[in-house]
């Protein structure tokens, strides 16, 4: 067993080769690193889009006349899509496309906002995170009068527990809701997300007759077929016939691998020329700094050190300088991984954390090691 000590001062005394060798090893794995951030933040990002815009990976979608909304009422139609949708592990949201008009503050005008009226759990089945506030809960202790506005709208209108007079329908009033919380969704343009219940409550009177209204269904560990009859059984109980169903997928998520797949490939096969340019590179340090060795070996040698001890030195010191290398890269991709979502994304990416890339490091390790080590 070769004594720590005799490594460390192994090392000293070839200090300048021992820094080259260091700076290769350690450039050579933050690279990688660096390499494999950005091809995953490439795809989380891309993956993120797709999500924000049509639903998270197996989301079904279906139309919905707004003639037998009318008929059968909401409240029905809301107990029935509990029943057959949440109680059975998955979530939905229930929605239809309309323009509202904001009545601007000390102003008798208003102007069209792009508004959807929506029942379920929006944020379950699109990856629509929250800038503040909440989403309306039906089983929480919301207030009625509640809307969430996109990042857009609360530049113009007011931010969360801000108060807007919201006109759905010319021939009613305008209703005064409060803002429960803001969203990124996406949109560059204001856009008002008013809960169905909230309609209710204040006026029915002010819901858009007749309007076609989207059913769309997401399940975290369902396949399409599964949630496709999940919706057939939903839509057959408040009425929809078999031949007016047009469940549909409507997620991208594998359309989107499939477009990346070529960034991915190219990303990987960079992460590969770094491997074999920083191998080569630390077996040529490698091999100048063992010739340049010889003679202190021989010395040794004729001193009594047995051949074992001098390359279980050698050996030792080329660990020990890899060890010190991954300590060091480790801690450079924690800082990393860090500042990014604070300095790079910013507050309006929809990616909110970084993965800490293990493989990556352990890649790099072992390849720096068995390079160290031939």
């Amino acid at each position: 067993m070769i004594p720590i000590g005799e490594m460390i001062t192994d090392l000293k005394n070839h200090k300048v080769q021992s820094i080259i060798n260091f700076i290769g090893l350690f450039l050579g794995m933050i690279v990688i690193v660096i390499v494999t951030l950005v091809s995953n933040l490439v795809y989380q990002d891309t993956v993120a889009k797709s999500e924000q815009k049509n639903g998270f990976k197996t989301t079904v979608q279906s139309g919905v006349s707004g003639d037998i909304i009318a008929a059968i009422g909401y409240r029905e139609i809301h107990e029935v899509l509990d029943k057959d949708i949440i109680a059975r592990g998955a979530q939905y949201y229930f929605a239809a496309e309309t323009t509202a008009s904001v009545v601007k503050e000390n102003v008798n005008s208003s102007e069209p906002v792009s508004t959807m009226i929506y029942a379920g759990n929006i944020d379950k089945v699109r990856r629509l995170p929250l800038i503040s506030g909440q989403w309306f809960d039906e089983t929480s202790n919301n207030p009625l009068n509640s809307i969430v506005v996109n990042d857009a709208a609360a530049k113009v209108y007011g931010q969360t527990s801000k108060k807007i007079d919201v006109r759905i329908n010319d021939m009613y009033s305008p209703l005064n809701l409060t803002v429960l919380g803001v969203a990124k969704d996406g949109e560059s343009a204001p856009r008002l997300y008013i809960p169905i219940r909230t309609l209710e409550i204040l006026n029915s009177g002010t819901l858009p007759s007749g309007a076609p209204y989207q059913l769309s269904i997401h399940g975290d560990n369902a396949n399409a077929s599964s949630l496709v009859e999940l919706g057939r059984n939903a839509l057959h109980d408040i009425g929809v016939q078999e031949s007016e169903m047009q469940l549909q997928r409507v997620d991208q998520i594998d359309e989107t691998f499939d477009g990346l797949s070529g960034t991915i490939t190219a990303f990987y096969w960079l992460s590969i020329l770094v491997f074999i340019i920083s191998g080569f590179s630390i077996l040529n340090a490698g091999l100048i700094a063992t010739r340049n060795k010889q003679k202190e070996f021989a010395l040794r040698r004729s001193v009594g050190a047995s051949r074992m001890f001098i390359f279980a030195l050698a050996l030792g010191s080329c660990v020990m300088l890899v060890i010190f290398a991954i300590i060091l890269t480790i801690a450079a991709t924690c800082i990393i991984t860090t500042l990014i979502p604070q300095f790079i994304l910013g507050p309006n990416s929809l990616i909110t954390s970084v993965a800490f890339p293990a493989s990556a490091i352990f890649g790099g390790a072992t390849i720096s090691l068995l390079v160290s080590i031939i």
